[in-house]
This record gives C-alpha cells, structure tokens and sequence, in this order.
C-alpha cells in the first residue's frame, strides 16, 4: 500500500456499495450517525458528496461523505478502515478531497468539519490520547481550529444530550484570518440549522451563538449593524451612520470610533494568536 500508484485516490461515487455503508456503520456511535436511508436520500437527491478511496483491488481503505452550503463545505463523515490504516490512506484521501472541492467550489470559505473536544474535563487518558491524535491528524494537514470558543456537538437521536466539540477548517481562500468571528460565526450557526435542524430557540444554540453577537441567529446572517460598532459593509469597514441633530453627530462619531476601535482590538486578537501559533511550532 505504500505505493501510491496502487491508490485510487477519492473516487466519487453514487452510494451503491455496500462496503461504505458497513464502515460508516462500524466507525460512528448511533447518535453521530444520520441513518443510512436519509444518507442514500440526500445522495439520490445530490445534497451531499460521497468519495471512496480503494485499493488495486477495488476494495473499499476510506470514505467521506461532504456537505456543499451556501458558501462553504462541510465535512460530515470520514473513516478509514482500521485493519488497512497503514500508508497514510486517511492523508492522501483528505488531500486529494481537498483539492476536489477547490476546484469545484472555488469562491467558497473553505471545508469546515468537527471533532470531539480535547479540552473536555474528566476525559479518560485513553480518550484523551485518541482525540489529540485526530487533531493532530488534521492540523498537520494545514486545518485552522476555532480555539477560543466553546463548539456543542449536537446528537442525531432525539433527546440525546450534545457533546462538547472544536470546530476545524481547510481554508479555499485566505480570507477567515481578517474577521473570523463574522464569518466562522454564519457557518456555526448555518451547520447547526441546516445540517442538524437544530431550532433557533435551543438553549445550547443560543449560547454557542451568543459567542457572536453580530450574527442574527434567525438568519445566519451577519447584522447590517451592530449597536458596540456601528453599520459594517461587506469589506468589514464601519460605514457613517446618519446623524440626528448635534446629538447624532456626537453619537455618529462616538460609534464610528467605537467599532474602529473594536476592529483594531480584532486584527491585534488574531496577529497576536498566530504569533503564539508560530512560537508554539
């Protein structure tokens, strides 16, 4: 298997084999799992992408299933065969996924996906150990971490509690480091709305997305203003509110330096994290 030759890397497919089926069946517990009709459903309906990765013999070393959304990817599952994990399988697939869905989806954000929390508290060494090895796994693959804000896995089964989680992402552009908390905020709530149907008045989606004020949780979309920081266009600028009388000149110059301010504090917050990254390396 370490000839790469002998791969075929990401090979789209249909959903008519059953080896992914039993794979996705034996890798994931019952509440991360969709069930396999929706899967076959939305597949039929080409609402989400399915790749395998197969050896010389066409049998089945790995398998992803992504989410296309409005402007970014989501990954929904991936697993690779345990008994035929050897050569980097899981690597080479994600690798040429990656380069599938830039070329497809070239003005989207990026690949967004989710994993069990590593910071969880009272996690078993060996838990612990297995999380931390799928975070690596990602990030020496070049994927960026939300790491200062709480994430909630929702549970597919109805009245299972979430689990605490951390959201990654392969970024297509280069654009998330200028403002992430505007634009990580809209996918958070996009991916919990959309693709868990979780409702808007859900106490644990409230206070995941009260960690963005500036996203409207009923639409996903980041508010045309923010009271801390005045009116925001679409290049992150603050716009000039109109003025009312001497008073809304006061207060139109109080907001224009208020939200300045808050975006210099933002640009600082995310030059300062990679500074850490980067000493950290």
């Amino acid at each position: 298997m370490s000839n790469e030759s002998k791969l075929n890397l990401c090979l789209p497919s249909a959903g008519q084999e059953e080896d992914w089926r039993q794979l996705y069946e034996a890798a994931f517990p019952v509440d991360e799992r969709m069930t396999l009709s929706d899967l076959l459903q939305l597949l039929a309906d080409k609402k989400i992408l399915l790749h395998r990765t197969t050896d010389e013999t066409g049998g089945l070393l790995c398998f992803s299933i992504v989410t296309p959304m409005s402007n970014f990817a989501l990954l929904a599952y991936i697993a690779t065969d345990q008994s035929k994990r050897s050569g980097g399988v899981g690597s080479k697939h994600m690798r040429a996924l990656l380069d599938i869905l830039k070329a497809a989806y070239p003005s989207h954000l990026g690949l967004f996906l989710e994993i069990e929390s590593t910071r969880e508290k009272g996690l078993s060494a060996e838990d612990e150990k297995v999380r931390m090895r799928r975070l690596q796994f990602y990030l020496k693959l070049g994927a960026k971490r939300l790491s200062d804000k709480d994430y909630i896995l929702p549970s597919f089964v109805k009245g299972a509690p979430p689990r605490q989680g951390e959201l990654l992402w392969f970024e297509f552009q280069n654009t998330l480091d200028d403002d992430p908390e505007r634009k990580v905020g809209p996918v958070i709530c996009e991916i919990y709305t959309r693709s868990y149907g979780v409702p808007t008045t859900d106490g644990h989606f409230t206070r995941v997305m009260g960690q963005f004020p500036a996203v409207d949780q009923g639409t996903c979309q980041v508010r045309a203003s923010d009271p801390a920081e005045g009116a925001v266009d679409q290049g992150g600028s603050v716009a000039k509110p109109v003025p009312a009388g001497d008073a809304g000149a006061v207060s139109s110059i109080w907001a224009r330096f208020t939200g300045w301010l808050a975006h210099c504090l933002r640009l600082i917050k995310n030059w300062l994290r990679k500074r850490l990254q980067w000493l950290r390396s």
